[in-house]
C-alpha cells in the first residue's frame, strides 16, 4: 500500500507539473514525498523536481534548500549530476569508460583472491566522493576487508559500509551496505555472547523499544521528538506508538519510542 500511495503521489507531482501546469498542487505532492519516503530513489527525484518548480515561483530561497539537499544527502544520483553540470556529455561518458575498465581490473582481482591491493586502491579511489563509480568501489573494498576475516579489519569496514550508506542513499548499493552492516552488528553480538558471561539473555521475541541518545548540547529535544511523533504517525499509526524523553546522565538525553512486539 505504501508504494502504491508513493507511486500515486509521484505520477500526481508530474501531472499538474507537466501537463495541468498547477506548480502549487505539483510541490504539495512532490514535498509529501520527500517528507515521507527517503531515500526512496522516486523522493530523490521528487527533491529535484521541487528544484526546478521551487525556481520556475521564483522562491529561490526554497529552490536553492532542495538543491543543496539533493548535493548534500545524494551526492552521487544522477539528479545531483544534473544540477552540477559542467562537464559535457562526451567528458562524462569518457571518464565513466575509463572507470569501467579500471573496476573492472579490480574485480577480476577480487576474483583471484588478491584483497590487499584492492582496498588500497579503492580506498584512494573513494577520497574523490564525485568519483561515477564512488559506490562500487566502496562495495568492493567492504567486501575485500570481509573476505580478509581479519577483526582488526572491521573498523575500516565499518567506516567504508558508512561511507556508502551516506554518499549512495537511494540506490541498490546503500542497501547492499545497510545489509552487511546488519549481519556485521548480529555476528559481533554473537561474539560478545560467546566470549563474555553477560547477565542478559538475547530474546528477540519480547518487547523491544527504540532509543535515541544525544548530548543535551545543540540538540533540540522536543523538535526531534515532534518529528519522530509526526514519522510515526505517518508511517506506524498501527502501531499506537509513543515517544517520550528523558536525561540518560548530566551530558546525555534519550528520546525512547515504545514498543514493539519484538526486535
Amino acid at each position: 500500500m505504501r508504494d502504491s500511495i508513493l507511486i500515486s503521489l509521484f505520477n500526481l507531482g508530474l501531472t499538474h507539473h507537466y501537463e495541468t501546469k498547477d506548480l502549487e498542487r505539483s510541490a504539495k505532492y512532490f514535498k509529501r514525498i520527500v517528507d515521507n519516503f527517503q531515500p526512496n530513489t522516486k523522493s530523490i527525484a521528487s527533491i529535484y523536481e521541487l528544484y526546478i518548480i521551487y525556481e520556475e515561483l521564483g522562491a529561490q530561497k526554497s529552490s536553492v534548500e532542495m538543491k543543496q539537499l539533493l548535493l548534500d544527502k545524494y551526492p552521487n544520483s544522477k539528479y545531483a549530476k544534473l544540477l552540477l553540470g559542467g562537464n559535457t556529455l562526451s567528458d562524462e561518458s569518457l571518464a565513466l569508460k575509463k572507470e569501467n575498465i579500471e573496476y573492472s581490473k579490480l574485480f577480476l582481482e577480487y576474483e583471484a583472491g588478491i584483497y590487499s591491493n584492492i582496498i588500497e586502491t579503492c580506498s584512494i579511489k573513494m577520497k574523490d566522493t564525485t568519483n561515477p563509480l564512488f559506490c562500487q568501489y566502496g562495495l568492493l573494498k567492504a567486501y575485500s576487508l570481509k573476505k580478509n576475516n581479519d577483526t582488526l579489519n572491521n573498523i575500516e569496514l565499518i567506516k567504508s559500509l558508512k561511507s556508502i550508506v551516506t554518499h549512495c542513499l537511494g540506490t541498490g548499493f546503500s542497501d547492499q551496505a545497510i545489509l552487511v552492516l546488519n549481519d556485521l552488528k548480529v555476528k559481533t553480538a554473537e561474539n560478545l555472547n560467546q566470549n563474555q558471561k553477560w547477565d542478559f539473555t538475547f530474546n528477540p521475541d519480547t518487547i523491544h523499544y527504540f532509543v535515541l541518545i544525544a548530548p543535551k548540547e545543540g540538540f533540540s529535544v522536543n523538535s526531534a521528538k515532534n518529528n519522530t511523533a509526526n514519522f510515526n504517525s505517518s508511517n506506524f499509526s498501527e502501531l499506537k506508538l509513543k515517544v517520550s524523553s528523558t536525561f540518560l546522565n548530566t551530558s546525555d538525553q534519550m528520546i525512547i519510542i515504545k514498543y514493539f512486539k519484538n526486535s
